[in-house]
């Protein structure tokens, strides 16, 4: 039985939030700047001892946790935003905005990841939208429904396999691979649309009410991932098709070890160097996760998050030998060769991110308040 507290968001969400946008938006001495930080760290590792009382939402919230971390060392440490960043409609150096408003423009730094409107605009956002905002709203509820129906095509898959919704105890001992190589494949889909799908369902829910309401325009809501045929590769599935939300600070925590180390850029050492600290930071991330979860599970997510940079890594070495070889084959088949290798190593890499969670009851849960598939499932099943 979880004997943890209950999470407070005013105490581990919101007021962190403040503290680290006065300190973007004041910008005090290095020490006060350091002080600052260390509270920040504070509160945001004080909160991985409180839950929510659902594993699921416990890992979310602790990755997110571990986000700020190291969203703050970025903001703190490796740029100064108040004198480098700049959004498209600012008329004014946010230093010479009164306190609120720099307060607010800090908010906005710290909660648009990916830059879009911003000067550090990261690389592979999808295109921004033109449409009209009533045409966007329209379009995106339903895409919302869209996404529900594979969400609840994932939940209803879910529970009518036994190895995947089984108490814990009784999954204590298989792996979502133990029924065969098939199953497995569907087991994998099955258990990451939920998130992929979850995700998509929050931020186009978000946007809606948002541009609905006048705060925001259209055009500053790019879908959230990427074009799914451009995953032939591994790298191409993590840097265009997958969110790239993480992007900012892992890249610049990248580049801080590159000029630690002094590659030049452009060099197999940059680049390789920006990879693995890539991956890693967003291993530790999630593995913030893993604590709010339970201390028992730390570490469990980064073994998974370290193979994907290995995989990349002798993808790399493959498409070289392929270059130098002399061997020209059509695109078509290239692309497919490459959809097949990506699906295949996502095969057995995602188990093992997989059978911790379920370990650990993540996703065993349901997310959705109806299902409409099963509602279908079980009127068409003979009782």
């Amino acid at each position: 039985m979880d004997t943890k507290p209950d999470l407070s968001h005013i105490q581990f969400i919101i007021l962190p939030d403040f503290l680290l946008c006065l300190l973007i938006a004041t910008k005090p001495s290095e020490l006060f700047r350091f002080l600052g930080f260390c509270l920040y760290t504070y509160f945001n590792v004080r909160g991985m001892y409180f839950t929510t009382g659902d594993p699921l939402q416990d890992y979310s919230i602790g990755s997110a946790f571990g986000a700020q971390i190291f969203i703050a060392i970025y903001l703190l440490w490796l740029t100064s935003p108040i004198d480098e960043f700049r959004h498209e409609r600012d008329t004014v150096p946010p230093r010479e905005l009164p306190l609120w408003r720099r307060l607010y423009w800090a908010f906005t730094v710290c909660r648009n990841v990916r830059g879009v409107g911003w000067n550090y605009l990261v690389s592979n956002v999808p295109p921004r939208p033109k449409e009209s905002r009533w045409a966007f709203m329209q379009s995106r509820l339903l895409r919302i429904a869209w996404y529900f129906v594979i969400v609840d095509l994932s939940e209803t898959y879910m529970r009518l396999n036994p190895i995947i919704f089984a108490s814990q105890g009784i999954y204590a001992g298989p792996s979502i691979s133990s029924q065969g190589y098939l199953l497995r494949c569907a087991n994998v889909i099955a258990y990451m649309a939920r998130p992929y799908g979850l995700l998509t369902i929050q931020y186009l829910m978000l946007a809606v009410v948002t541009v609905g309401l006048g705060f925001c325009d259209p055009a500053d809501w790019p879908d959230l991932f990427g074009n799914w045929e451009d995953s032939y590769t591994v790298r191409n599935f993590w840097g265009k098709t997958w969110h790239q939300t993480l992007r900012r600070f892992v890249t610049s925590i990248g580049r801080f070890f590159v000029r630690l180390f002094s590659f030049k850029k452009g060099t197999s050492g940059s680049s390789y160097t920006q990879l693995y600290v890539a991956f890693i930071v967003s291993g530790l991330m999630h593995c913030a996760g893993d604590a709010m979860v339970g201390w028992e599970y730390f570490g469990s997510s980064l073994p998974f998050f370290v193979l994907q940079a290995l995989a990349i890594t002798v993808e790399d070495g493959v498409i070289e030998l392929y270059r130098r070889s002399g061997v020209r084959l059509p695109l078509k088949v290239t692309r497919w060769i490459g959809y097949l290798w990506v699906f295949v190593w996502f095969s057995f890499s995602c188990p093992i991110y997989i059978d911790w969670s379920l370990r650990a009851d993540i996703g065993r849960t349901a997310v959705l308040p109806i299902s409409l598939v099963q509602y279908v499932y079980h009127g068409l099943t003979p009782t």
